[in-house]
């Protein structure tokens, strides 16, 4: 059983729901001078009418606790108004209470603002809504399945299409199950798109975004072929975003089929460029004039509130060359590169295999040695991780480099990885170029290397760097620039995104963060 209903003892059960099982009663205390009893199935209407004054106590947060403790993963709670009693602040505390040393289960508390009958409507509409969850869920796994199944990395621009075929045909589709639910949609050229359900003026706005970034590494499926593995289901985007994205579209079909009333128009406004530059909602907004919703959410982050999120800053740092070099690894700004390999001298062969054990070793990378014609590949194997978290992963280009900068080279290639090593190596926080920033609001700076090419006689480290709240890109920029001095690298083509941060104790915040709980 999967989820509880609780009601104190003014909510009156039915005989479907008392036989469902997944209905509690938390009775209120009856109370006339001394004597006592409890609102239950023993109490005696008539021994009680005997009575000519009396006084209810509401049930103690210890008894809402008690009820908790039932094993499911979703409660819901009714209570007497307010006004009324006490039922909704003991249930608050004990929800409270409960969450801090059960963290996995969600108790959403309401008050009824009614009594009796309306908290058995509340409730009934509570079990028809997991009905239709219950009933909806296969149907949610392969829209999910459909949409994730779609290759929608960026690729070179095509006719109609500004961010290539993969990321247009998994709008279209995003949008194409939209209006077969019944909501109204609009493709805005490829960029983006909308779906409305209502057609209220004031808009609830539910952003998401349908491509994805590139894979690599080593797959439990192949992740364009979603699969149910062990009851989880695998596929690249299936968290980010194109599963959370579906799971909210659902819930606007059930609420749909349900007729509940509803105070603001839905509105999914979804992106095709997300994961690299946000063209995407550029385009929606500010060249389409699509007016911003009054409020809006996002699932593609943590509940109940972010308050402060760093800013996202990306740039390369390049230097000419005038050997031929083959040296290449990562996908993408965002990602710590899993793959990164290198052309080398076969005369190499005999030093590169007495290190490899080692290298391994130092840099927890896997390395492979492979004959080229009369050359040789090293090839660098580490784990993928998303840029704002890269000690999460192992970054295979900081593995190649290293090896790199322990062979008797004497060429640019050495050169280069001696230029890497002293300057970014395995730190994570940007302290070789100066930049190891921090605040008590969101920590430290992070640094990722997410590619590394050589183009047009240049080579070209790509990275990525998640700045703390309290700093501007500009000042990130102006100490590499600083740091780069006489290196033999420069700085190019920065792309920033600054920080948003609004203070934890303002009205705003706190007044979301009331709301949520009340709510919620």
């Amino acid at each position: 059983m999967s989820y509880k209903i609780i009601l104190d003892s003014c909510g009156e059960l039915t005989e479907e729901m008392a036989l469902s099982g997944h209905f509690t009663n938390v009775p209120l205390t009856l109370e006339v001078g001394e004597y006592r009893v409890v609102d239950d199935e023993t109490f005696n209407q008539a021994a009680f009418l005997n009575a000519v004054a009396s006084t209810t106590a509401c049930p103690s947060p210890e008894q809402f606790m008690k009820a908790y403790d039932c094993g499911c993963s979703r409660i819901y709670v009714f209570t007497l108004s307010e006004q009324l009693s006490g039922s909704y602040n003991s249930a608050m505390l004990a929800k409270k209470l409960y969450e801090e040393i059960n963290p996995y289960v969600k108790i959403y508390v309401f008050n009824s603002r009614s009594a009796s009958a309306g908290e058995t409507i509340e409730a009934a509409k509570v079990m028809d809504f997991e009905k239709q969850i219950k009933a909806d869920r296969e149907s949610l796994i392969q829209d999910i399945i459909k949409l994730v199944s779609i290759n929608s990395v960026e690729a070179a621009p095509e006719a109609g299409m500004p961010f290539g075929a993969g990321p247009a045909k998994a709008l279209d589709c995003f949008l194409e199950i939209a209006n077969s639910m019944g909501l109204t949609v609009e493709n805005f050229d490829n960029y983006a798109g909308h779906a409305d359900y209502g057609e209220q003026d004031e808009i609830l706005g539910i952003l998401g975004h349908v491509d994805v970034v590139p894979c690599s590494g080593n797959w439990i499926c192949d992740p364009f072929k979603p699969e149910i593995i062990d009851g989880k289901l695998y596929g690249r985007g299936v968290l980010d975003d194109k599963g959370p994205l579906l799971a909210c579209l659902h819930a606007v079909k059930i609420l749909k089929a349900m007729e509940l009333p509803l105070q603001k128009r839905i509105r999914f406004i979804v992106g095709a460029n997300e994961e690299t530059d946000w063209k995407c909602m550029d385009y929606y907004f500010n060249q389409k004039k699509i007016p911003a919703p009054q409020m809006s959410f996002t699932p593609d982050a943590v509940f109940p509130l972010i308050y402060a999120e760093k800013g996202v800053f990306q740039y390369q740092l390049v230097t000419d060359i005038t050997e031929e070099l083959v040296l290449s690894g990562g996908n993408a700004f965002n990602a710590v590169a899993d793959h990164a390999s290198v052309l080398l001298p076969e005369e190499m062969e005999a030093v590169i295999r007495k290190n490899l054990l080692s290298w391994e070793t130092q840099t927890n990378c896997h390395f492979r040695l492979d004959r080229m014609d009369s050359s040789l590949r090293l090839t660098a194997e580490g784990v993928a991780a998303h840029a704002a978290h890269p000690s999460t992963g192992i970054n295979a280009i900081s593995g190649l480099m290293k090896a790199v900068s322990e062979l008797p080279l004497q060429n640019e290639l050495s050169r280069i990885a001696a230029f890497y090593m002293k300057y970014i190596g395995f730190d994570l926080t940007g302290k070789g170029l100066g930049i190891d920033l921090s605040d008590e609001i969101s920590g430290k700076l992070s640094f990722n290397v997410g590619k590394v090419e050589v183009q047009d006689y240049k080579v070209i480290f790509s990275i990525d760097n998640r700045v703390p709240v309290t700093y501007r890109c500009m000042q990130v920029q102006e100490l590499i620039q600083k740091h780069l001095s006489g290196s033999g690298f420069r700085f190019e083509n920065p792309n920033a995104t600054e920080s948003i941060h609004i203070p934890k104790d303002s009205f705003l915040v706190q007044a979301l963060l009331e709301s949520y709980r009340t709510v919620v």
